[in-house]
């Protein structure tokens, strides 16, 4: 039996783009990993900051660590898009009070 008081909830951590990508191939690859949550089932989307379209992204598999589960999504941005910020969106039935979890990432360029 789980204990209810345990947050189950996935544990998010960013990854924000190479500056080697940045400047050989003009593009920023955001990498999104989500931990520790239960149950397995998970949905993970992308959208700018601002912006009501889902883009096109990557995600591996749902893996199962000891009792909690595991999953990695990315997204790769080019041209305005680096100048934009973007937010990892996860839907996962422990967040707290049934919200989506928003993740944000600053622009690619930022900084640059």
């Amino acid at each position: 039996d789980r204990d209810l008081d345990i947050d189950m909830s996935p544990k998010p951590t960013m990854f924000l783009p190479s500056i080697t990508e940045i400047k050989r191939e003009n593009t920023g690859t955001y990498l999104c990993l989500l931990e520790n949550f239960f149950p397995h089932v998970i949905k993970v989307y992308w959208r700018e900051k601002r912006g009501n379209r889902v883009l096109p992204s990557q995600q591996g598999n749902t893996v199962k660590t000891a009792d909690t589960y595991m999953k990695f999504s990315w997204l790769t941005v080019s041209g305005n898009s680096m100048d934009k910020e973007h937010i990892c969106i996860v839907k996962h039935e422990k967040n707290k009070r049934g919200d989506n979890q928003e993740i944000l990432f600053p622009p690619v360029n930022e900084g640059m």
